[in-house]
């Protein structure tokens, strides 16, 4: 199995993958992961304040959610997400890494530095973690993890729920069950065709 995409949420985990054979697959489910699997997401925070050479400080309040591989001159290539919560915005602030490789490329060409080997531990931990995930290795219960909000996070947006319809007053009556009905409107009265005079009647 090789895997291309994990992406772990609040509310449900994604991984894309392709089996030896080159078929695609793509699992999203809302089962718990393992906290093996959480933990694994979480411990990329070092890599991502190292690749983007921010100090350990920014760390506060950066919530790692999956990564990317690709391939690129016979070499693996790998993307952190992440998202930063701040302090005076709703949304938080998406983060996605620039492509680093995890080993030297075989062709010559220029390319970025590949990363040590702890890093590249740190992403093949998330790699076992969600091939482990998609063969049903899974804790009990189901997403989401905690009570945060989920905006923004590189996930979906959820379905917007539908608002109440209003409801139409009328004037009229209240009947036993505590609705309104509306007061027929009462016949009109017949008019009467006014008499003839007599005068007018021998003309």
């Amino acid at each position: 199995m090789y895997v291309q995409k994990v992406r772990l949420t609040r509310s449900n985990v994604s991984v894309e993958y392709k089996t030896p054979t080159g078929e695609s697959h793509a699992i999203e489910c809302a089962d718990a992961p393992l906290p093996s699997f959480v933990k694994a997401v979480h411990a990329l925070v070092a890599l991502i304040l190292d690749v983007l050479h921010l100090p350990s400080e920014y760390g506060e309040h950066l919530t790692p959610t999956g990564l990317t591989l690709t391939d690129k001159q016979e070499a693996k290539l790998v993307t952190i997400t992440a998202k930063k919560d701040l302090p005076d915005a709703h949304a938080p602030f998406n983060i996605a890494t620039p492509l680093r490789f995890l080993e030297h490329p075989e062709t010559e060409g220029s390319y970025s530095p590949p990363l040590t080997e702890d890093q590249v531990a740190l992403v093949e931990e998330v790699i076992d973690e969600a091939k482990k995930y998609v063969k049903g290795e899974r804790a009990q219960g189901q997403l989401p993890l905690d009570s945060t909000d989920d905006e923004g996070e590189g996930s979906e947006p959820d379905e917007p729920e539908t608002p109440a319809a209003p409801l139409l007053k009328f004037s009229g009556v209240t009947n036993e069950n505590g609705t309104e009905q509306p007061v027929p409107e009462k016949p009109k009265a017949k008019r009467t065709p006014p008499k003839r005079s007599r005068k007018a009647a021998n003309a």
